[in-house]
């Protein structure tokens, strides 16, 4: 008879049933260990950064890439639902693939139903480094389905998991003329008000209670600090919004009233879709980027009080900072207003990398996943390339030349559901549009924003076959269950 697990039962087993090597038991670990900080956001596009440019003011995340190594684009490989972040924060827990994943996440769900289906679960992230002799803690934003956060993050658990920060009256707004009644400084709308204090604050509050409790501590940590910000509803302090008028905010640089393939690509009635009006209007999507911007701010200067926080615990000469989020955000890049799409502002999210033994002052180009954060902070911790087997994403600071060059050639792989499959590969990205029939080329050098698609010019025909190559490559890589051949050699390039 088929013994029958509950969800926790399954959780407690992962890392015995998990396929990568593991301690048996916890090694006795040191403070030769450097402690590892994860500060994890929501919705942060790659190009919402005061150092690049951008109007949004980011003087603590400056200063953290400053200290470090800051690579630009940082990307998401997509999702298999309009909920993007589960599927990032998916693949980031357990080191799989997009596809792969979304297996694991169908199987833990059902697991999660308590039918008395018997999954293998992968060991997490957490659970890794718990193994390699770390205390570990996280508070906020979680999204994945199936592990127990008292077991996976030991005694203390998650401090908080606040949730989505839902609040109403904050869609199809504003319209030019007609009076707003939303207001995100208004604390009577809850979202991130609930509770009474504003989630970001809450947040960093947890985070510096904890590295006061750490700052005599002999066992080395990895705190897993995970913000809603800047995701909608995009509430923050009057004296955040004041930051920004109006008339001083930019539209985006591939600012778009309507999209030709919105339909196609599965992205039209995604409940974010809904926030600004449609067709887009450039006072609704400058007064959505001043919300954002406002919020991103209100983040930022979190972010800073935890890094002043370490510090004043004596922490910093011994901890290794990482900053990233799970997705970019269009907010009125070619009409999008949310992240389902293979553009780089939905896919892409800044990375930050800062601590002992990390080059200072760099500002790398060199297109990367996000989720490449956990098998980097499991070797800076001390695992062993054969421990990381099973995980798909790479390791940023390899040794070996060999390594290097591997990483710098790596192609980029994204895909939406079955609307859409992308690749970057050179300097160049092509994307796929299933339902429309339809290839789109990019030069992403000399068009990062992604405006002139040179998918049917003549002498790119043989670089589009190149690429159509590639994807397939990447596509069996990642098990992605999508046979796009019959299609792509209709059109003439398989």
């Amino acid at each position: 008879m088929k013994a029958k697990y509950s969800l926790l039962s399954l959780v407690m087993a992962s890392s015995a049933l998990a396929s990568a090597p593991c301690p048996a038991s916890a090694p006795q670990a040191t403070q030769t260990q450097p402690n590892i900080l994860f500060i994890f956001a929501d919705d942060h596009v790659y190009e919402s950064m005061g150092r690049l440019g951008s109007a949004v003011k980011t003087p603590h995340l400056d200063a953290l890439a400053q200290s470090g190594t800051h690579y630009v684009r940082a990307y998401n490989q997509g999702a298999w639902a309009g909920a993007v972040c589960v599927a990032s924060r998916t693949q980031l827990m357990t080191g799989r693939g997009l596809w792969d994943a979304f297996r694991y996440h169908e199987q833990a769900v059902e697991a999660q139903r308590d039918d008395g289906t018997d999954i293998q679960l992968p060991t997490s992230w957490p659970q890794r480094m718990s193994d390699l002799g770390y205390d570990t803690y996280i508070t906020g934003k979680w999204h994945v389905k199936a592990y127990d956060f008292k077991t996976v993050f030991d005694e203390r658990g998650l401090v908080r998991d606040r949730g989505m920060p839902n609040t109403k009256g904050d869609h199809n707004r504003p319209i030019q003329g007609q009076p707003d009644t939303w207001n995100p400084a208004d604390p009577s709308l809850q979202g991130y008000w609930r509770g009474g204090t504003h989630w970001s604050v809450g947040t960093a509050n947890d985070a510096i209670e904890y590295l006061e409790q750490r700052s005599d501590a002999d066992q080395p940590f990895f705190a897993y600090i995970a913000f809603n910000a800047p995701h909608d509803p995009r509430q923050s302090p009057q004296e955040y919004l004041d930051m920004y008028p109006l008339e001083d905010i930019p539209l985006p640089p591939a600012y778009m009233e309507s999209y030709p393939y919105t339909e196609e690509l599965g992205i039209a009635r995604i409940r974010g879709e809904g926030l600004a009006p449609t067709p887009r209007t450039e006072f609704a999507i400058k007064t959505h980027r001043k919300e954002y911007y406002a919020l991103v701010s209100h983040l930022d200067t979190q972010i800073g009080r935890i890094m002043d926080s370490l510090e004043a615990q004596g922490l910093a000469d011994n901890t290794i900072v990482i900053y990233s989020a799970d997705h970019g955000l269009s907010l009125g890049n070619h009409s999008f207003m949310t992240k389902q799409s293979m553009y780089d502002h939905s896919l892409a999210a800044p990375l930050i990398i800062a601590g002992p033994g990390i080059e200072q002052g760099v500002t790398s180009q060199q297109r990367v996943y996000i989720q490449d954060v956990m098998p980097t902070a499991l070797s800076i911790a001390g695992a062993k390339p054969e421990q990381l087997q099973d995980v798909i994403f790479s390791n940023l600071l390899p040794e070996s030349p060999e390594a290097q060059a591997q990483l710098a050639q790596r192609p980029i792989y994204g895909g939406f559901r079955d609307n859409s499959r992308m690749v970057v590969e050179d300097g160049w990205k092509l994307m796929i549009y299933p339902q429309a029939d339809k290839l789109r080329l990019f030069d992403l050098t000399a068009d990062p924003h992604e405006l002139d698609d040179r998918a049917d010019e003549p002498k790119q025909q043989a670089r589009i076959k190149a690429m159509v190559q590639t994807l397939l490559n990447e596509q069996k890589k990642m098990n992605d269950p999508m046979d796009l051949r019959p299609q792509l050699s209709q059109l003439g390039v398989l």
